[in-house]
């Protein structure tokens, strides 16, 4: 009675959201994103498992068996070398903190790393440049394969945080890079679920990264004089169109 009771809240938030969007669409509310994309997301997000075997086919899986197979397809992403960035064929995985860098933090958020149980990233590339809340400034990160354990084409959302990495699989499953970055929107960001350790496999910060904005250099000027405070490179990047 109770599983029953939950499944029919669930889906009463789920309707009362999109009903939302809806409306805050109309009061244009959101500045970064289209309505039509929200929309889209949201009707992503309510996809069960079946739906996204059904989306990604073998590029995908849910299943602890199968999961090494696909983390294979993520060992170039993850091994990484911003010596060779070419800004008209790239595909990292970058880390956006949500109170942005701060220069007094930075070290402490760089250290902090191999130590966190799960972190968020997206993947982005020459088309797809989508971060997370569309801030401009973050980390790429080098992400040994076998610490990726779950992927999505949308943010798995704030509730999805303190979730183990077992229930991330069971619930959103993991996709090869090509599959994720070809299914994500224009508009918007996926998300990219790994440990910070896993074994002695730990995630490390390869660079910086900022979108360059036509309006402001005072960006890029902060982003050099960060790489050069902690001996990294930094990588500038075309703005996304919400930028």
């Amino acid at each position: 009675m109770f599983l029953q009771l939950f499944s029919h809240l669930n889906h009463a938030f789920k309707i009362a959201t999109i009903i939302f969007v809806i409306v805050a669409c109309f009061h244009k509310t959101y500045s970064q994103m289209s309505c039509a994309q929200l929309l889209a997301n949201e009707s992503s997000a309510v996809k069960s498992s079946a739906h996204y075997e059904k989306w990604f086919g073998k590029a995908w899986t849910n299943d602890l068996s199968r999961i090494g197979d696909i983390q294979k397809a993520w060992e170039e992403v993850g091994n990484l070398d911003l010596t060779l960035h070419d800004p008209e064929n790239f595909r990292y995985l970058v880390w956006v903190p949500r109170e942005g860098l701060i220069d007094q933090k930075i070290q402490e958020m760089i250290n902090a790393i191999p130590h966190r149980p799960s972190i968020s990233m997206s993947l982005v590339d020459q088309i797809h440049r989508g971060t997370f809340l569309g801030l401009e400034t973050g980390f790429i990160l080098r992400v040994p394969s076998e610490n990726i354990f779950a992927s999505s084409t949308i943010d798995m959302g704030s509730k999805n945080a303190r979730i183990t990495p077992q229930q991330a699989i069971d619930e959103f499953g993991l996709a090869t890079p090509e599959a994720l970055i070809g299914k994500s929107h224009l508009q918007s960001w996926n998300e990219v679920r790994a440990v910070g350790t896993k074994g002695e496999k730990k995630i490390e910060v390869a660079g910086l990264f900022y979108f360059k904005k036509l309006y402001s250099n005072e960006t890029s000027k902060k982003m050099i004089r960060l790489g050069f405070q902690l001996n990294l490179p930094v990588i500038e990047l075309p703005a996304p169109q919400y930028l």
